[in-house]
């Protein structure tokens, strides 16, 4: 009966400090949500296109942005253990014409980066089909996140039509 009794203020005098370690966040976070404090920005993955101005569309193609695709300590530490990342992209035309919607075009590019242990330093190259441009090279992974976010012209048109056209991304 006595061990019983030992147990039972064992439990008593520690579930109050982990109660509190629980519960002291939790109502902190209500109280600075309660003043008005604003909720943190999303760090989700993010692809955004923006179209070219209406005069523009049949000469320019959309501009794609990426956010918070990179720039996640995972995908550092990826490159750093040897790994190289490849983000690859594909923009398709299509027309509503007919009783199916056709594929007028696509282009396709990817952005490789890779880090190369002897420097100390990240590389970023942009490949379309065989053609492959480097986008430059940096100490710092800040510059590669910056990089790879910058937006990016894809080089695909609509076409001048009487039918609509849109892009799949």
């Amino acid at each position: 009966a006595q061990r019983s009794g030992s147990t039972r203020e064992f439990l008593r005098e520690t579930a109050l400090p982990i109660l509190a370690s629980v519960l002291l966040p939790v109502v902190a976070a209500l109280l600075l949500s309660a003043q008005g404090e604003p909720p943190q920005q999303s760090r989700e993955p993010r692809l955004d296109i923006t179209l070219p101005a209406p005069s523009a569309l049949t000469a320019e193609g959309p501009v794609v942005t990426t956010s918070n695709v990179v720039s996640g300590g995972k995908v550092q530490e990826l490159l750093q253990h040897g790994i190289p990342i490849s983000l690859n992209f594909r923009v398709e035309l299509w027309t509503t014409a007919g009783m199916f919607d056709q594929l007028l075009g696509r282009t396709e590019w990817s952005i490789v980066i890779r880090y190369e242990h002897l420097s100390k330093t990240y590389r970023i190259f942009r490949r379309t089909g065989n053609r492959i441009q480097s986008l430059g090279a940096s100490e710092k992974y800040a510059d590669v996140v910056a990089e790879v976010e910058r937006p990016q012209r894809a080089p695909i048109a609509a076409e001048n039509r009487r039918d609509r056209q849109y892009y799949a991304v």
